[in-house]
């Protein structure tokens, strides 16, 4: 289950990183992006974008560089971004959105 404590920590992890900060080994983003070349119908990936086909949210793209990291958990893809994590089902496609306070 996910509560405000593991969206707090997971954004904390991934906001205190520096500004040079490698983007896609620093931030997790490698085994994000090879799961969304596999799975494009959970996350699809063009290069610039990531897309959530089956999200029903204003949050369905989010542009690359616009991501802070990711973290692979058990069921889920927690990709965080500046306002908060965005959680990602990998067998459904489901999303949910967790702001941070």
């Amino acid at each position: 289950m996910i509560t405000s404590d593991t969206t707090r920590n997971l954004h904390t992890k991934f906001s205190n990183l520096s500004a040079e900060a490698d983007l896609v080994t620093d931030r997790n983003l490698q085994d994000l992006l090879l799961f969304a070349i596999d799975n494009p119908e959970i996350i699809d990936f063009d290069g610039e974008y990531l897309t959530f086909p089956k999200a029903d949210s204003p949050l369905h793209r989010i542009a690359i560089e616009r991501i802070l990291g990711a973290e692979n958990l058990p069921t889920l893809w927690a990709i965080i971004i500046p306002a908060g994590v965005i959680f990602v089902d990998k067998h459904t496609g489901r999303t949910a959105i967790s702001f941070v306070d």
